[in-house]
């Protein structure tokens, strides 16, 4: 772990445990306590009910303090809860830097594989071949994201080609940037974040707002003026003797009685809202935070903008109140009495009706500010967790397909085991060989994996880094499909007909392919190779084919540039070393008898 990046994690992580501590000791406390009070409020009333009448003003005066800590003991769990969310989330960033990241639960595998819908990965193979998705992938590092929309989004967020304007993704670069500056906002907002339950759907009840909602037929709310007013004015009379007691009974027992024959249409309208009361009232100071920060960057303000203009805060804190009287409607005995006295459940419905009609429709847009806010940190990754960066420049599409990359590193492995390379490549074909282990395919997916941080917004792992649009496709980790009848090599030719059909259309490229051809025999290998690199190498495509047919080193494509480097091995003491070192040139070096020898075949 490096301490100097990791510093501002651990010393908060430390905080934490400090204050959790301290909390459940506290809680320990008002528990006994509570206990103590109550008993001894009992035998202060016992002590009344014998005569001394003084000891009622002392149990009343009890009462009040067991109130009293009844709501500390609350606010106590919800510190609780909230200290645990934030070292849930402090334990998930300083993951990343013990390479523990691996072993977190989302990891995008479900973008892979459909679910009675296409995948993203099946739209885009490219996502599978760069491990942009699934364990150990680019998704399950960056992905800080709580709710399921969050998670959505930035999985929508990765491109296999530029997916706007320059200068929008240019505004994100400087919201991502922003975010990783102020650390301490951005965990704040993640921890409050993690109250919200596991992939949190908030699209029921966004859809279910959304729907004209039925207004209160105009008979309730003459109930509501009619029982409330004469159950106040009964109960008054009857406590100063100028009525019998039986006459306010009788009007609260009716009006429960009508709040209870009218409540399945009443639940109709408030059974969403009971079990989102924690989730509403944590978007509620959510919003107020993101309202209340002062921002910089243009992205940000534009997202708090909407927030304001929406008054997202006060609808929420509005909600969040009718959400937890709905919870509150579950005790029998609350919701007996506030029926009887005040016909509770119309009042509400009303409330949850006006509410409706006046924030229902701008919901979905104030909770699509925060999964862009969750997009943002969980891009924010890198930069916090790793010393070596940039934010990516985006050169114009006049100048021709080009990629230029200074100190180039994955953003997979770990800082202090990855070696940097830098790129520079144009319109051309790149013949890339080496010995197996030297590092090709793993330099092929750091191009690819870097390009498509590029076009999320996210910074790269690199001191410099600066593409063209272009359309990237790849052929790395090509699999038969035996359900349909499709070999390893088939699967292969069609992804390189896919390229083919690209180049065909002039469009700019950048294609990444592995072992082009590898699941067939030598000679249709070079063959086939030949053939598909004469239509791969032009004055609009960056082809990359890592190989080990040294014979396409000397391959020659009439107006077309062809390079050739080389990754090697060496040898420390017979044993065999790499330095995943790009070099010019083609490879001269083999060490397959050597692996041979190491696993016990030779």
């Amino acid at each position: 772990m490096s301490s100097s990046l990791a510093e501002f994690y651990l010393s908060a992580s430390d905080t934490a445990i400090s204050t959790r501590n301290k909390l459940r000791q506290d809680f320990r406390r008002v528990v006994l306590l509570r206990s103590v009070i109550f008993l001894m409020a009992v035998f202060a009333y016992a002590a009344g009910y014998d005569g001394y009448t003084i000891f009622y003003a002392v149990c009343v005066a009890l009462l009040l303090l067991f109130a009293r800590l009844i709501w500390r003991h609350r606010r106590i769990k919800e510190e609780l809860l909230a200290c645990d969310a934030k070292l849930s989330v402090l334990a998930g960033i300083l993951a990343r830097f013990d390479d523990k990241w691996k072993e977190l639960p989302e990891d995008g595998t479900k973008y892979l594989h459909p679910t009675g819908h296409q995948s993203i990965a099946n739209a885009a193979p490219q996502f599978a071949d760069l491990h942009v998705f699934g364990h150990a992938s680019l998704y399950q590092y960056l992905c800080r994201a709580r709710t399921k929309a969050g998670r959505d989004r930035l999985a929508a967020s990765f491109h296999t080609e530029m997916p706007v304007h320059a200068d929008v993704l240019i505004e994100r670069q400087g919201a991502v940037q922003e975010l990783a500056e102020h650390r301490a906002l951005a965990l704040e907002l993640e921890s409050s974040g993690a109250l919200l339950p596991e992939g949190h759907d908030s699209k029921r009840l966004v859809e279910a707002l959304n729907r004209k909602v039925p207004f209160p037929a105009s008979w309730r709310l003459a109930a509501c003026a009619i029982f409330i007013t004469a159950n106040i004015i009964t109960i008054f009379c009857a406590a100063a003797s100028m009525l019998s007691w039986i006459i306010p009974g009788t009007l609260v027992a009716l009006s429960f009685l009508l709040a209870w024959m009218t409540a399945r249409q009443t639940e109709t309208a408030l059974t969403l809202l009971a079990p989102l009361a924690m989730s509403l009232a944590t978007y509620e100071y959510i919003f107020r935070t993101i309202e209340g920060t002062r921002f910089q960057s243009s992205h940000l303000l534009h997202l708090q903008n909407i927030l304001k203009k929406y008054k997202a805060s006060d609808a929420l804190h509005r909600l969040s109140r009718l959400a937890s009287w709905c919870l509150a409607r579950r005790n029998f005995f609350f919701y007996a009495l506030a029926n009887g006295l005040f016909l509770f459940d119309f009042l509400l419905e009303r409330s949850f009706h006006r509410w409706c009609l006046r924030d229902g429709a701008s919901l979905s847009k104030m909770l699509d500010v925060w999964s862009e806010f969750e997009v943002l940190i969980s891009l924010s990754t890198i930069p916090v967790t790793r010393s070596h960066y940039c934010y990516p420049r985006f050169l114009p599409k006049e100048s021709g397909p080009h990629i230029h990359a200074q100190s180039l590193e994955n953003p997979l492995i770990p800082e202090t085991k990855d070696i940097a390379n830098d790129a520079d490549f144009s319109a051309s074909t790149t013949i890339v060989t080496g010995s197996n282990m030297s590092g090709k395919t793993t330099w092929l997916r750091t191009i690819g994996m870097s390009v498509v941080l590029a076009w999320a917004g996210a910074p790269v792992c690199a001191e410099d880094f600066a593409i063209t649009p272009f359309s990237l496709y790849t052929s790395i980790r090509v699999e038969d499909d035996l359900a349909h009848g499709i070999s390893t090599f088939y699967a292969e030719l069609l992804r390189i007909k896919d390229m083919v059909v690209a180049e065909s259309l002039g469009q700019p490229l950048l294609l990444l392919i592995d072992e082009i051809f590898k699941g067939t025999n030598s000679a249709d290998r070079i063959i086939g190779a030949r053939a598909a690199l004469a239509h791969l190498t032009n004055s609009h495509t960056i082809t990359l084919v890592s190989t080990h047919d040294f014979e396409l080193c000397s391959l020659q494509v009439a107006g077309g540039i062809i390079n050739n480097v080389h990754f090697e091995e060496h040898y420390v003491d017979g044993k065999i070393a790499f330095d995943y070192k790009m070099k010019d040139g083609r490879c001269l070096t083999t060490n397959a008898e050597y692996l041979l020898k190491m696993v016990g075949i030779l």
